[in-house]
Protein backbone atom coordinates (compact mmCIF):
# COMPACT_ATOMS: atom_id res chain seq x y z
CA UNK A 1 0.00 0.00 0.00
CA UNK A 2 2.94 2.69 0.99
CA UNK A 3 4.62 1.63 -2.24
CA UNK A 4 1.53 2.36 -4.39
CA UNK A 5 1.06 5.59 -3.09
CA UNK A 6 4.69 6.06 -3.62
CA UNK A 7 3.84 5.72 -7.08
CA UNK A 8 1.02 7.66 -7.14
CA UNK A 9 2.56 10.75 -6.08
CA UNK A 10 5.53 10.72 -8.40
CA UNK A 11 2.85 10.35 -11.32
CA UNK A 12 1.65 13.43 -10.02
CA UNK A 13 4.72 15.62 -9.26
CA UNK A 14 6.18 14.71 -12.48
CA UNK A 15 3.12 15.49 -14.33
CA UNK A 16 2.69 19.06 -13.04
CA UNK A 17 4.85 20.04 -10.38
CA UNK A 18 3.98 22.70 -8.10
CA UNK A 19 6.87 25.87 -7.26
CA UNK A 20 8.81 24.68 -4.29
CA UNK A 21 7.46 27.82 -2.36
CA UNK A 22 4.01 26.36 -2.07
CA UNK A 23 2.73 25.84 1.38
CA UNK A 24 2.03 22.54 2.54
CA UNK A 25 -1.83 22.85 2.52
CA UNK A 26 -1.60 23.89 -1.73
CA UNK A 27 0.61 20.66 -2.30
CA UNK A 28 -1.87 18.69 -0.40
CA UNK A 29 -4.77 20.27 -2.38
CA UNK A 30 -3.27 19.94 -5.44
CA UNK A 31 -2.37 16.39 -4.92
CA UNK A 32 -5.95 15.18 -4.14
CA UNK A 33 -7.28 17.40 -7.16
CA UNK A 34 -4.79 15.48 -9.91
CA UNK A 35 -5.52 12.47 -7.33
CA UNK A 36 -9.29 12.91 -8.30
CA UNK A 37 -9.01 14.06 -12.48
CA UNK A 38 -9.58 11.91 -14.99
CA UNK A 39 -6.77 12.98 -16.54
CA UNK A 40 -4.24 11.37 -14.02
CA UNK A 41 -6.22 8.41 -12.52
CA UNK A 42 -5.91 6.30 -15.55
CA UNK A 43 -1.54 6.49 -15.60
CA UNK A 44 -1.77 5.82 -11.84
CA UNK A 45 -3.96 2.68 -11.37
CA UNK A 46 -1.96 1.83 -14.39
CA UNK A 47 1.49 1.84 -12.19
CA UNK A 48 -0.42 0.77 -8.69
CA UNK A 49 -2.33 -2.39 -10.75
CA UNK A 50 0.05 -4.70 -10.00
CA UNK A 51 0.29 -3.60 -6.66
CA UNK A 52 -3.13 -4.15 -6.04
CA UNK A 53 -2.97 -7.37 -7.02
CA UNK A 54 -0.68 -8.34 -5.05
CA UNK A 55 -2.64 -7.34 -1.92
CA UNK A 56 -5.52 -8.62 -3.08
CA UNK A 57 -3.47 -11.98 -3.38
CA UNK A 58 -2.56 -12.08 0.41
CA UNK A 59 -5.99 -11.09 1.70
CA UNK A 60 -7.27 -14.06 -0.52
CA UNK A 61 -4.61 -16.35 1.40
CA UNK A 62 -5.26 -15.10 4.69
CA UNK A 63 -9.36 -15.84 4.51
CA UNK A 64 -8.59 -19.52 3.23
CA UNK A 65 -6.20 -20.00 5.26
CA UNK A 66 -7.81 -18.59 8.17
CA UNK A 67 -4.49 -16.96 9.47
CA UNK A 68 -1.07 -15.74 8.29
CA UNK A 69 0.83 -19.04 9.19
CA UNK A 70 1.49 -21.55 6.72
CA UNK A 71 1.84 -24.91 8.17
CA UNK A 72 0.92 -25.93 12.20
CA UNK A 73 -0.54 -23.15 13.21
CA UNK A 74 -0.02 -23.93 16.98
CA UNK A 75 3.69 -23.88 15.99
CA UNK A 76 3.93 -20.08 14.65
CA UNK A 77 1.27 -18.39 17.27
CA UNK A 78 2.86 -14.61 17.23
CA UNK A 79 4.12 -13.88 20.93
CA UNK A 80 7.14 -11.95 22.26
CA UNK A 81 10.55 -13.22 22.61
CA UNK A 82 13.18 -11.51 24.13
CA UNK A 83 15.16 -11.60 21.32
CA UNK A 84 13.01 -9.40 18.86
CA UNK A 85 13.92 -5.30 20.57
CA UNK A 86 17.56 -6.61 19.57
CA UNK A 87 16.54 -7.94 15.87
CA UNK A 88 14.68 -4.58 15.48
CA UNK A 89 17.82 -2.20 16.37
CA UNK A 90 20.13 -4.13 13.97
CA UNK A 91 17.71 -3.56 10.94
CA UNK A 92 16.46 0.21 11.95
Amino acid sequence: VFCGGVVALRCIEQESPLPASSSAMAHVLHTARRLLSRHFFAPIVGHVAPLIFVCLGFVTFVVQNGGVAVGDKSNHQAGFHPMQPCYWMLLV
